[in-house]
């Protein structure tokens, strides 16, 4: 299954999460997150640039620069992040090619794809950067306590 979003969208996601995992610790550089979220770094300057400009990430220059989270994790929604990576505007864009979808009169998927394109909007909308930290944490949870039960029954036997 094609992935909805870009490679950059991906990496603006996974180093606002590092970033939000870090909140209140000061600035991070961006070589730090290119590490620890495996991003290339030629790729991550560029991709908080781009988080700075629209307001989502600050930046300071020195030897206790980095990059921090301006907003509020729940104010950061899945649809923002595209709107600043993703190239195509998938409402608009026909899916046969067209530059703009000439509607259900000249298009033969478009009344099919109305309903799916709602169901992607509302996704992206609602989604928030705090929903995936929590999901995240969830995760984290659950595997920390699949290797905690791993070693209770490895030690009963």
């Amino acid at each position: 299954m094609p992935s909805y979003f870009s490679k950059p969208s991906g990496y603006a996601i996974r180093a606002l999460m590092y970033l939000a995992r870090r909140e209140g610790e000061g600035a991070v550089l961006a070589s730090k997150i290119a590490e620890e979220e495996d991003i290339p770094p030629s790729f991550m300057g560029k991709v908080l640039g781009k988080l700075a400009l629209a307001g989502l990430v600050d930046s300071m220059r020195g030897p206790n620069g980095g990059y921090w989270l301006v907003r509020d994790p729940a104010a950061i929604t899945m649809a923002d992040i595209a709107d600043l990576f993703e190239t195509q505007s998938s409402s608009r864009e026909c899916l046969l090619g067209f530059k703009e979808c000439p509607g259900p009169k000249y298009c033969a998927l478009h009344k099919r794809w109305l309903e799916p394109q709602s169901h992607i909007d509302r996704f992206l909308n609602q989604t928030t950067l705090a929903d995936l930290l929590a999901d995240s944490r969830e995760r984290e949870e659950l595997k920390k306590n699949a290797r905690m039960s791993g070693q209770v029954r490895a030690r009963r036997t």
